[in-house]
């Protein structure tokens, strides 16, 4: 099939190009005193889908790239994934060292520490594919349990009923097609639930795209919060809930 499509390339551009020769002049010959000598060339060149990772850009001035900061050295932040469509990062939400209390509470996440300053937490994507296929980013939060635990049933050792809330959720892009590219409403992280981020359609959402949770890093609403019910055990230990996103390509249309 590819070499028919080829083939017929090549002949329809040989039909165009004998007739333009008759109709429309890509080469003119000098006549004196009537019209001076042209000739047409080219210039081409052709796209490929990316197969690398992609730089983190800030949030606040999308043109501008920068590095970010771990806010935990013992969970530094995975590389960006390779390929044509990518994730290339996921802030880790740092809720701090609380007091131990039978108190239910809600404890707001620290702002992403970053080259250019604080900004307010985000998740980065990119469509390289340059097919305008649409994409799709959910976020599925585990339970927190003690890090290293080798026992999570054990009492105290999940923090049960504890859930992470997104929201505020704002799309930034340097992209001509920033436009195409929707966030979510946010909603709560319920352990082991799909929760939508952000989507581009068929036919848009080409580049990078960022979703943050806040407008910046000090923005006085609760983007990302952690709700503790004050019933449940802790322990004086380090929680972990691992958060994994999901990239995914729109099905195809029938």
């Amino acid at each position: 099939m590819t070499k028919v499509s080829f083939a017929s390339a090549i002949l329809l551009a040989s039909i165009i190009g004998t007739t333009a020769v008759a109709t429309t002049a890509h080469a003119q010959d000098f006549i004196p005193g009537v019209q001076p000598a042209t000739y047409d060339s080219h210039g081409v060149i052709t796209f490929q889908a990316s197969t690398t990772t992609n730089p983190i850009i800030d949030p606040e001035i999308p043109t501008n790239p920068i590095t970010v900061t771990p806010v935990d050295p013992e969970l530094p932040p995975n590389p960006g994934t390779a390929g044509p469509l990518t994730i290339d990062f996921a802030s880790t939400f740092q809720f701090g060292t609380q007091a131990i209390t039978s108190q239910t509470m809600n404890y707001q996440a620290a702002a992403q520490p970053t080259s250019a300053g604080d900004r307010s937490n985000f998740v980065q994507v990119t469509d390289n594919r340059g097919t305008l296929a649409g994409w799709d980013l959910k976020a599925k939060a585990t339970d927190f349990t003690v890090s290293g635990t080798t026992n999570p049933t054990g009492t105290g050792q999940t923090l049960k009923g504890a859930v992470i809330t997104l929201g505020d959720l704002h799309h930034v892009s340097a992209s001509d097609a920033s436009q195409d590219a929707v966030v979510s409403a946010g909603g709560a992280l319920t352990p082991g639930a799909d929760l939508a981020i952000m989507n581009a359609v068929n036919g848009a959402g080409a580049g990078t795209h960022v979703a943050t949770f806040g407008t910046n890093a000090t923005d006085t609403l609760p983007a990302v919060t952690l709700n503790v019910p004050g019933a449940t055990t802790k322990l004086a230990a380090k929680y972990v809930s691992t958060i994994t996103w999901t990239l995914s390509e729109l099905p195809v249309a029938p």
